[in-house]
């Protein structure tokens, strides 16, 4: 285990409730579908990266905003297992952001949800330090739905321009399609893009996903890595547009798996890696976080390492992978 932390990453986003119900099908109109289990736990795009990124012992600053009910109490106390610090969590009289996820058999989820306190996030109440001597910062799409949390994210990605700190942004597929000018506004400031295909899609106008990627790395200041869920990512290399297969794995809950694709790549590009080496990370955390039930342990460094055993291809990227695992994995708390 290394001593000290690995990176300082700044994230700011939704801090949720999770509410998960496994059924055997999506209800139909009108009708309705009993899960037999249910499962709490923590939510919000950049909390799950946060977490990801806590397993490689990255120090985590994570800005957001819960309710003053019992439900922020319970997120509070969950970061705090996380080994996630709270000082800049802040809290409001609006209740705290809850989302329900509907997961079925195929492990394909469905969000319905209240974003609730998440958009009450102010930038004059983030206490001092909060992006000193970071070496990354994170921000979600879904900041720029609402002010005064938007207010908060268009100050931090100001401040972080000004400071020279890289800038990482998660898309949303519910930002694009409530704010799709907006987010494409941000486009030339953002160093690494990480939307999904929709996501792509829909804030470069094309079609096909090679051309998608060529308008979007065009459009940031930095570059852009395409998540394609179940067929891997799309990255940008020196010669051309690559497609980074996944790791095979039967899919037993999508929801995070991208956020944990955030991780990775956030990860490659503080060590410098080449897109292919971070689209190849980003795949493997996003494996690992589709291959859990939820209320699951946490994958650990085995499983991860069982992946890399199995694929084929690209034996150097593979091998340096192992080796960073192998080196900088830490357990996760239990949440």
């Amino acid at each position: 285990m290394t001593s000290g932390p690995l990176a300082r990453v700044a994230l700011l986003g939704d801090v949720n409730v999770d509410v998960t119900l496994p059924v055997p099908r999506f209800p139909l109109p009108g009708t309705e579908e009993l899960s037999e289990r249910l499962h709490l736990s923590l939510g919000g795009s950049v909390v799950h990266t946060a977490r990801w990124l806590k397993v490689f012992g990255v120090e985590v600053r994570l800005a957001g905003c819960v309710g003053s009910d019992p439900w922020g109490d319970w997120a509070l106390e969950k970061l705090k297992r996380a080994g996630i610090g709270t000082r800049f969590i802040q809290r409001t009289a609006a209740t705290t952001g809850i989302v329900f996820l509907i997961v079925e058999p195929s492990g394909e989820r469905t969000m319905l949800g209240a974003r609730g306190a998440n958009a009450q996030l102010s930038a004059e109440a983030i206490p001092d330090g909060w992006l000193v001597s970071v070496d990354w910062l994170h921000l979600s799409g879904y900041a720029w739905l609402r002010d005064p949390q938007r207010s908060a994210a268009e100050w931090a990605l100001a401040e972080a321009r000004r400071r020279g700190v890289p800038v990482s942004l998660d898309v949303g597929l519910g930002a694009v399609l409530a704010s799709e000018e907006a987010i494409r506004d941000l486009l030339p400031r953002v160093d690494l893009l990480l939307p999904s295909w929709e996501e792509a899609r829909r804030l470069s106008g094309q079609e096909d996903p090679v051309k998608a990627l060529q308008a979007l790395s065009a459009a940031v200041s930095g570059w852009a890595l395409i998540k394609l869920g179940g067929e891997g990512c799309l990255v940008q290399e020196e010669g051309g547009p690559v497609r980074v297969p996944p790791f095979p794995v039967a899919a037993r809950d999508t929801t995070g798996a991208g956020d944990a694709f955030d991780a990775g790549a956030i990860l490659g590009a503080l060590q410098g890696w080449k897109p292919l080496l971070q689209g190849l990370f980003g795949n493997l955390l996003g494996t690992l976080s589709v291959g859990s039930d939820p209320g699951d342990p946490w994958p650990t460094r085995d499983e991860a390492l069982k992946l890399l055993e199995r694929a084929a291809g690209w034996e150097a990227e593979l091998r340096r992978l192992r080796e960073f695992v192998c080196l900088h994995w830490r357990d996760q708390g239990e949440v």
